[in-house]
Order: structure tokens, then sequence, then C-alpha cells
């Protein structure tokens, strides 16, 4: 009897040990079918490239998970080790209400970044915590930066994709056009910030143009509308023909380039600003004179010239969108140092602040970068515009 009860005792025992076994596969499948039932609400489009590359997106987060990325491995150091608690990051890092949308403040930027090399690269920063990822017409990625999105397990909802209108997209008719087709190659219905690129063109066209961004906003097509190196009088030009304000300005801001009348401008108009350091002429190679103070700083920090750059943008209220390639190991690193987890807990003293503060060398940067006028004559500085590149 006592034999016959304590195996019935074992057997119980055995029982428990099993469900507590397939207990985790039951709830990993429970959660799957609750993650493919959200995901069947996005469009039909995007849930059949998400399926097409799951295969792809779990040998990427793999990958991730063991401290590497798909091309180059990351450095395995618990110095450069990311928290993975990408919401509380992006929490800690802070967003910024542009539009009405609350844009994260570092995100990804793909200037310059090609065809495959892009859809690396922003599968890298979507796993690296990365949620806002910025592109344009003229750069010519927007198909690669629709599948990487796709293939990263996240719905639409998670993450904010912006674009920019090309020059030869602007004027009255062409501007749905283009949306459209932009919408297509990023694989979604819809886009959460839609620039205006250059303000090269005439001043009729970039009113018509302007005014035809408001009409899509109000279609829903766009959540928020923006402009991208525009100066004052450009700024003030929509403002006086009672247009809205830009509910963002992208435009190249950095130590060495603080275009403080611009941003006092729109920080007075409620227009955020997006710091953009693509220029040739403000890094290094080119050169501000005070480039070797930047790294100073960096280096007592322990922290690299981007980081500081990043850090510094953030205290100053600027959103910003560094960007980097995978062609090297360095330029992977990069990502992950510049995401959210890598620049999270970067905390700049008042003296460094002031250190920063009084690098600003105004330099030129090119038509984009320093144009305060309609035209190319009002252009400050070489006549380099990286959307004709």
């Amino acid at each position: 009897m006592f034999v016959s009860l304590m195996l019935q005792q074992m057997a119980r025992w055995v029982a428990v040990v099993c469900l507590l076994s397939i207990l985790p596969a039951c709830l990993g499948y429970l959660n799957s079918q609750s993650l493919f039932s959200r995901r069947r609400r996005t469009s039909s489009n995007t849930l059949c490239m998400r399926m097409h590359d799951t295969s792809r997106r779990q040998f990427l987060q793999a990958g991730v998970l063991l401290g590497a990325s798909p091309l180059l491995p990351l450095p395995q150091d618990a110095a450069h080790a990311v928290d993975m608690r990408w919401p509380e990051l992006l929490a800690a890092q802070g967003s910024k209400d542009v539009g009405g949308v609350k844009l994260p403040a570092v995100g990804f930027g793909t200037y310059n970044t090609k065809q495959g090399i892009a859809m690396q690269a922003v599968e890298i920063a979507l796993s690296q915590g990365v949620r806002h990822i910025d592109t344009a017409a003229a750069y010519g990625n927007e198909q690669d930066i629709g599948k990487a999105w796709r293939s990263s397990g996240l719905s639409r909802s998670e993450i904010f994709l912006s674009s920019k209108l090309d020059r030869q997209q602007l004027g009255k008719g062409k501007v749905r056009e283009a949306l459209l087709h932009s919408l297509q190659d990023l694989g979604t219905d819809y886009l959460d910030v839609f620039y205006i690129h250059s303000p090269l063109s005439s001043k009729q066209v970039i009113l018509e143009s302007w005014s035809e961004l408001q009409e899509l906003k109000e279609e829903k097509l766009v959540r928020a509308v923006g402009v991208s190196n525009f100066g004052v009088k450009q700024l003030e030009e929509l403002r006086k023909e009672n247009l809205p304000v830009p509910s963002i300005n992208q435009i190249e801001v950095s130590p060495f380039n603080q275009r403080r009348q611009i941003v006092s401008w729109c920080e007075a108009n409620g227009c955020a600003v997006m710091s953009s350091s693509w220029s040739r002429l403000s890094n290094k190679e080119t050169g501000a004179k005070n480039w070797p103070k930047l790294k100073e700083i960096a280096k007592s920090k322990g922290i690299t010239a981007a980081q500081t750059l990043i850090a510094w943008s953030l205290h100053r209220g600027l959103l910003c969108i560094p960007r980097s390639g995978t062609e090297t190991e360095k330029e992977v690193i990069a990502i992950k140092e510049n995401s959210p987890g890598g620049v999270a807990a970067i905390k700049l003293t008042d003296q460094e602040l002031k250190q920063l503060d009084s690098l600003d060398e105004m330099l030129a940067s090119g038509a984009l970068g320093r144009t305060d006028g309609w035209s190319k004559e009002d252009v400050r500085g070489a006549a380099w515009d990286p959307t004709e590149a």
C-alpha cells in the first residue's frame, strides 16, 4: 500500500515537471498568435513582407543577443554592452512633440547610404533600439528601408518613418504623386513626417507644395509636415502667406555651426529643430579648427566624438539623426554606440557645455546648409548640394 502511494505521488510530480517544461513553449505560442493577430491589422503588403523575412529577422535578433551584427562582430567588452530595455531607454532619452507626433530624440539618418548597405544599417539600428528612421527620395534607398523595418518584427506603430520631397517632386499636383511613390517603396500607408528637402526652388513652387502638404496631412497620409535646410527668411515667408509654420526644420547644427538665429526663430515659433550634420565642411577632414577641442572633451569622458555631439544636441533640446554604414567594423560599432542605449547615460557638465558652445565657427556648409533666400545667388559658402550628389 505504501509503495503504491509513493508511486502515485511520484507520478504526480513527474506530471507537474512535464507541465512546467512545456509551459514556456505554450506561452510563446500564444504570444506569437497575439502578435500575428496584431500584425494582421497592418497593410497586406507589410504582412506579406514580414512573413517572407521571418528567417532573416530571427538571424538578426540572434546576432544582437550574442553581441554581434549579421555582418561584423560588435565588441564583446562590457564597456560597449547596450541595455536591452528599449522602452526605458527611449523614455529616458526623451522625445519631442513634432506636430502632434512624439518623435524620439535620437533617430537614424540614411543620407549617402547606398542600397544594400542602407538595409543592413537600418536593420542593425532597429535592433539597437532606434525607432525613428530618416530618409529622402533623393537618397535612393527607400525600398531598402521598407524591407528593413518589415523584417524587424516591429509593428508600424512602433516606429517612425520620415522622408523628404526632392526638388523635382515639388510643384502643384506633384507632391501627392511623390508621396504615394515613397509610401509604396517604404511599405507603409502613411509617413510620420514628410519634409520639403530643399529651399532652392522658386518661392511660388515652395508655397504651392507647402499648401499641398497641408492637404495630405488632413487626409492622414502624413502625420506631420516639415522643411529641411530652411533659413529664417524662408520660414517667415510661409508665415506671411498665412500658411502653417513647419512642425520641424531639419538643418545642419553642431558646436561648430550652431545656427543660433534659425534655432531661436524655430524655438520661438513652435518649430522643432532636427540636427543633421552631413556637411563635409564641418568635420575633422575639412576642418573645423576646434575639432581637437571636441576630441579632448570626448576623451576625458571616455566616449566618442560622435557621442559627444549627440549629447550636446540633446542638452540643447535638439532632435538628432546620427548615421553610419556597415562596410567596416568601425561603422557597425558606431551604430550601436550612437543608439539610444549608447547615449542614454551620457551627461555633460555645465563647464563641458560651455566649452562646446565656445567652438562655434559659423562654417559655411554649402547650398543647402547656408542658404537663407530663394535662389542660388543667396548661398553662402561652397556650392555643394547633397540632393545633387
